[in-house]
């Protein structure tokens, strides 16, 4: 087939790919597309992925057997994806075996270092009864060079002001505010961050604690106590926070030891001297061999921002060794082929292969600037913009006295004068004058009957949850259609939406004309989630 097939928005979506392609043995063939099944489980596992577990939307007839069709539909595309070769493009072959690397990496850790995370009640309750109850108001200071540490540990140790440095020296948003961050409680900052700021008294400062994100000077300055909540309230809480935290330090211990293994070197100095260095230079060996060049390096931290300090930059590098030194391991141990992650990463490719697909057909769809304007020109009602009124009000709580300003204004009093002695709302001040408003932007129960006012008139008096309303249209401005050039854009980009969907259910057809396949209606029929 020369012609390649585009898919809208809804069948990119990942979860219609998750499932199909990848055999579920428990599971029932509900169809197959030339051959390859899609079961029951595929069907229930992308709908919940994408619906957030809403499986029982699908319980409809007409819903599943939709659902079904825009599955099959999306197969037919992806295996033709693989037939125009697809797949062999070098930046999706790229991407799919950085996925694998990533998967079994993740299944490394969660075998070394996650499983059997459970902390006991005990260790729960210890840490209740130390910092629950209790408020730690601080201040920060986090910066991202060595020597910029070093200068405000000095001045500090000098008696300067800590709001100060915050303000001329920390790269943390509360800089601005002299580094206050407001009340930290348990489980708010990272362990290190955390342990260093409760250990102080109220006036002392730590650091500088260096992290990943740089490094981090804290003070504090009181205590705050309050009733906690019971701990049978929190404690799930507590379990997840420690839990995650017992799983983050064994990675880390993982980590060190396979780094010790792998004997993992990386160059002294700072970033700024290995900036310098030739980009072919290794900054990083594992076992004697090449693992990062300087240029390598660079390109970290300028996908990063490129303005990185010396600690972030180190920081870049240390995640990318020890990335590549994960993967090592992974690989060594056969996770690359295990069962889960090979079924990931297939899938992961399929939704790669459907975006190329995609990617491939919108690249052969254009609107030249003739056939834009030309729509325009036919349609220019279409993108005439809301009429607008000028509009003033008055809001007050009861009825009763909404009912007495409504009878003074009948007798000529004036509103403005009226919002300023009455009206609860923010625009009294200006005699109720909220300025220009389309139609549309109000309250639906109000919109009607206010844009229906002929300039001068007052509507009657309206009801709603904040009270009880009056309004006054002084002007009326219609609306208007905006000249081409300002809507140009949109027109375009509607056209090739209409002209892809269109393209879309063309080689759908063809490509469902073309295909064997076999639905189980009994099993469809009967399917309940």
């Amino acid at each position: 087939m020369k012609t390649a097939f585009v898919v809208i928005a809804f069948l990119l979506s990942g979860a219609l790919t998750e499932g199909a392609g990848v055999s579920d043995s428990s599971g029932q063939v509900i169809a197959r597309v030339n051959g390859e099944t899609i079961t029951v489980a595929d069907m229930r596992s992308a709908f919940s992925r994408r619906h957030s577990g809403h499986l029982a939307l699908l319980n409809t007839q007409f819903d599943k057997r939709w659902y079904l069709d825009s599955m099959i539909d999306n197969v037919l595309l992806i295996q033709e994806g693989y037939r125009l070769g697809l797949q062999n493009d070098e930046g999706l072959r790229r991407r799919t075996a950085e996925f694998a690397a990533a998967k079994a990496v993740e299944l490394l850790l969660r075998r070394e270092a996650d499983e059997d995370v459970v902390p006991d009640d005990e260790v729960l309750l210890d840490v209740y009864n130390r910092y629950f109850g209790k408020g730690y108001k601080a201040a920060l200071i986090r910066v991202s060079s060595r020597a910029r540490a070093e200068l405000i540990e000095r001045e500090l140790g000098e008696g300067a002001d800590f709001a100060e440095l915050a303000e001329r020296y920390s790269e943390h948003p509360s800089a601005a505010g002299g580094g206050m961050i407001g009340t930290v409680r348990w489980g708010q900052l990272p362990p290190s961050l955390e342990n260093a700021l409760f250990d102080l008294a109220p006036g002392e400062v730590a650091g500088p604690v260096v992290t990943e994100e740089g490094a981090f000077f804290l003070r504090l300055l009181s205590v705050e106590g309050a009733t906690p909540r019971a701990f049978d309230d929190v404690k799930e809480y507590i379990r997840l926070v420690m839990g995650e935290r017992i799983r983050e330090q064994r990675r880390r211990e993982v980590v060190d030891a396979l780094r010790r293994e792998y004997e993992v070197r990386i160059v002294d100095g700072d970033w700024t001297h290995v900036a310098s260095l030739p980009s072919d230079y290794a900054v990083a060996t594992i076992g004697g061999s090449t693992a990062v060049t300087a240029g390598e390096w660079s390109a970290m931290v300028l996908e990063r921002g490129g303005d990185s300090g010396d600690l972030v930059a180190r920081s870049l590098l240390d995640e990318a060794v020890t990335r590549r030194v994960l993967t090592l391991e992974a690989q060594e141990r056969g996770l690359d082929r295990a069962t889960e992650v090979v079924e990931e990463t297939t899938r992961f490719e399929r939704q790669l292969v459907l975006e190329r697909v995609n990617e491939l057909i919108v690249g052969r769809i254009s609107v030249g600037e003739k056939e834009a304007r030309a729509y325009y020109e036919a349609n220019r009602e279409e993108f005439r913009t809301p009429g607008s009124v000028r509009l003033s009000h008055i809001l007050v709580h009861t009825k009763e006295l909404a009912d007495s300003i409504a009878a003074g204004l009948e007798q000529g009093e004036s509103f403005a004068a009226l919002a300023r002695q009455y009206s609860i709302d923010g625009s009294a001040s200006s005699g109720g004058e909220i300025g220009v408003v389309s139609d549309g932007s109000i309250i639906e129960e109000f919109n009607d009957i206010v844009f229906a006012l002929e300039p001068g008139a007052v509507s009657p008096v309206l009801k709603s949850r904040y009270g009880y309303h009056l309004f006054k249209v002084t002007e009326r401005i219609p609306g208007v259609v905006p000249p081409y050039a300002e809507v140009a854009d949109r027109i375009k980009k509607q056209l090739i939406e209409q002209k892809t969907e269109a393209e879309r259910k063309r080689w759908i057809a063809v490509l469902r004309e073309n295909a064997v396949i076999r639905v189980k209606e009994s099993v469809l029929e009967n399917l309940q989630f």
